[in-house]
């Protein structure tokens, strides 16, 4: 070998070894150091876009709503979105009409505060840009693209202005008119929940969101290696995992498991209301009702049964009602532009 060819050989060998000690290594524990605390940046995006959806599709002020397990599961559909914003208003002087003014929801402060909230955190991230995937870049601007299509700042704006010394109002004071791209935001959601499902970055609050999710979208397998997984870091959830489980085996059609699971369980004797989430929707089931009947008192039954009953007739109250409104919004505007003809 020629003494060139010697020379070059080891100058490569010595930039390569400058560059990994110098550049690659320690550009790789910075990364390791950060990667953390931007996966819970991404994941707090993900939580509060969830929180959006939740009021939304709440049936009262700071109340929850009764379609946490849907939204969480991505199984919200856009016309879901546009009854639970029949109800809704951007502030207080869209209470005009006095034919559903009790029934409005003034939302406007409060979201605008998750799109600040969003906002400040996506900042925070993008300034660690490198360090994020194009998919996460991408799905992070699209979110705040979609927050901001409407001016929720303008929180100061009137429903009614004049015109020639004339007041007019819209027919419809609902934020109805969002429908679309917050099913498009909703989307995002979805996508953004994958991302954080499959980072490195877990809490306690998180893995138990997962479980919750996969078990309703109906993947079994996934979710039974989720609460394997949380039952060796979480002990103290043992009865909550161990209701998942049960919900996992009896909707993936192993009944006769699920039946002795919930057995057990239920020998610990946890409070039934409490745990109503987990049986409401296999009351049905005379097998389950007969577990259930070996470990309670038929009263504490009669408690559960009537909770159930008040819970689903209250979602139906507010299916009922938002049908209502856009009924009524829509015969309003027909009335409306029949006098405008005539």
């Amino acid at each position: 070998m020629s003494k060139l060819l010697q020379s070059v050989l080891s100058s490569i060998a010595a930039a390569i070894v400058f560059w990994l000690i110098f550049a690659y290594f320690p550009e790789r524990r910075r990364r390791n150091k950060l990667r953390p605390k931007l996966d819970l940046d991404i994941c707090q995006v993900y939580r509060t876009l969830f929180t959006i959806f939740d009021l939304i599709m709440g049936f009262g002020v700071r109340s929850p709503s009764a379609f946490q397990s849907k939204i969480r599961a991505n199984m919200l559909r856009p016309e879901d979105i546009e009854l639970g914003l029949q109800n809704k208003c951007l502030n207080e002087s869209f209470l005009y009409d006095r034919n559903v003014s009790g029934s409005l929801m003034p939302i406007g402060r409060e979201l605008s505060a998750r799109t600040k909230e969003i906002d400040e955190i996506t900042d925070r991230l993008f300034q660690f840009s490198n360090y994020l995937t194009t998919r996460e870049i991408l799905l992070l601007e699209q979110v705040r693209v979609k927050l901001h299509v409407y001016d929720l700042e303008r929180l100061s704006e009137l429903a009614k202005i004049n015109i020639n010394g004339r007041p007019f109002a819209p027919v419809n004071p609902s934020l109805s008119y969002m429908e679309k791209t917050l099913a498009e935001l909703y989307e995002l959601f979805g996508r953004l929940q994958v991302v954080v499902f499959t980072n490195r970055y877990e809490d306690r609050g998180l893995l138990l969101d997962k479980i919750q999710a996969l078990c309703e979208q109906g993947k079994y397998k996934r979710c039974l290696r989720s609460i394997h997984t949380a039952e060796t870091k979480f002990p103290s959830d043992k009865v909550w995992l161990e209701f998942y489980r049960f919900l996992c085996q009896y909707r993936g059609g192993n009944k006769a498991v699920a039946y002795r699971a919930l057995d057990r369980i239920l020998n610990s004797k946890p409070q039934l209301v409490s745990n109503r989430g987990f049986i409401a929707n296999v009351m049905t089931d005379s097998a389950i009702r007969e577990v259930v009947g070996r470990h309670y008192t038929e009263a504490e039954i009669r408690e559960l049964d009537s909770v159930i009953r008040h819970e689903a007739a209250a979602q139906a109250d507010f299916i009922a009602q938002a049908t209502k409104l856009k009924e009524y919004y829509r015969d309003k505007e027909k009335s409306q532009l029949a006098k405008g003809i005539g």
